[in-house]
């Protein structure tokens, strides 16, 4: 969940610091991977790096209704997967991203929201701006992230989820998705992104294994 917060939180210094210049969207895309920690190489518990691959969205009155956006989005997800095609959101509808393995393994996509990016900003720039994140997992779980606008006050996440403390302070407060959580309509075209970028990443895998065949051959 830090790896959300902090896409959100980079979301939000972005809005600030381009708001004169090239004024991004209270909206931005966020695929998440993880990759096994070479620095962790117990097999017997293995450690994963969450990675994030992002998008960005120019401000305008077409990326004001979330709903609208994603379902854009994936009419767009669905014609590269049109004819047996592969969509793979990270070279196909994504600006920035860390390093990552080629193996590294998709676990879930996050919409970032700023709440409160018109002209009275609760705080002192961009970090002043609050946000929360919709998250929906690989494995159809979902999430709601909120973010303050002051560093010192914890974030709150709402899931489908159990959540099992590693022990130590806890910086987020960690409570059950409510059924009033998932009537937001953005749900629905979240989920079935997430849906087309499980068809994508099963139909690399299969092309990259008769790409491998052939070679054993």
């Amino acid at each position: 969940m830090h790896r959300v917060q902090y896409a959100n939180a980079l979301h939000a210094s972005h809005y600030w610091d381009l708001r004169r210049t090239k004024p991004v969207g209270p909206h931005a895309l966020v695929f998440l991977y993880a990759s096994l920690d070479p620095l962790f190489a117990d097999p017997r518990r293995p450690y994963y790096e969450i990675k994030a691959a992002s998008r960005l969205f120019r401000d305008g009155s077409d990326v004001q209704d979330l709903p609208a956006l994603l379902a854009e989005l994936c009419e767009i997800a669905d014609g590269y997967l049109a004819g047996g095609g592969v969509f793979d959101p990270v070279a196909q509808m994504t600006q920035a991203g860390e390093p990552m393995p080629a193996e590294a393994r998709y676990v879930g996509v996050s919409v970032s929201t700023l709440l409160g990016t018109g002209d009275a900003l609760p705080g002192p720039g961009g970090m002043g701006i609050p946000g929360r994140n919709l998250v929906v997992m690989s494995d159809d779980n979902l999430l709601v992230v909120e973010r303050p606008a002051r560093a010192h006050e914890q974030a709150v996440v709402y899931s489908t989820c159990p959540h099992f403390s590693g022990g130590g302070v806890e910086y987020r407060s960690w409570l059950p998705l409510s059924p009033e959580h998932q009537v937001h309509p953005a749900w629905r075209w979240l989920q079935r992104l997430n849906q087309l970028v499980m068809t994508g990443q099963e139909r690399k895998a299969a092309m990259a294994g008769t790409v491998d065949g052939r070679r054993r051959r």
